[in-house]
């Protein structure tokens, strides 16, 4: 099917409108080259196997598109440029709780952030999920403490970091740290 973008015309019949709609709209489910500057994939990218496909770049045109993701089954926002080069705008399911939570950036970065009360001895902070990659970096910042002022250490946990950290102090205070950890 090509897209004939004259169709329908101002002086068409409600008749034959079924006639002149319907090959535009298979020209535009599958995505047809000549239906330009843009094209729509209305598949269900998920469904293609063995693994979610992406759609095939057009010249002169940015496709945005949803697959889940083939371990977790959460879709996921990806866009492909002319050049066929895929963006991946969303990562898994995003917690934005203001306590503690985490959100996937385009470039892959991801963030998470929650509270911790360390001690001398150190607490274990283990991530709700693991980066992918590696963990980063973690910073902490002190909420609430009592006595002296006190230095917070995070060391990685885990394979890069992936999984969580663990915080001590300098010296025992009661004290509670605010932390972001950054990694993909």
């Amino acid at each position: 099917m090509t897209w004939e973008p004259t169709l329908p015309a101002d002086n068409s019949k409600i008749r034959n409108l079924g006639t002149e709609i319907r090959p535009n709209w298979e020209a535009i489910q599958e995505g047809n080259a000549s239906f330009l500057p843009q094209a729509l994939n209305l598949k269900n990218r998920t469904l293609l196997s063995p693994t979610p496909a992406n759609p095939t770049a057009i010249s002169g045109s940015y496709i945005l598109f949803s697959k889940e993701d083939a371990v977790s089954g959460i879709p996921e926002l990806f866009g492909i440029n002319k050049n066929s080069n895929v963006t991946q705008f969303t990562n898994g399911t995003q917690t934005l709780d203001p306590i503690t939570g985490s959100a996937s950036l385009g470039n892959g970065l991801i963030i998470k952030w929650g509270t911790v009360s360390p001690n001398l001895a150190g607490v274990n902070v283990t991530y709700p999920t693991a980066f992918p990659t590696a963990g980063v970096s973690v910073q902490l910042t002190a909420i609430a403490y009592t006595g002296t002022a006190t230095t917070a250490i995070a060391t990685p946990l885990g394979t890069n970091g992936k999984t969580g950290f663990t915080a001590l102090v300098s010296h025992f205070v009661s004290v509670s740290f605010s932390y972001i950890a950054i990694g993909y």
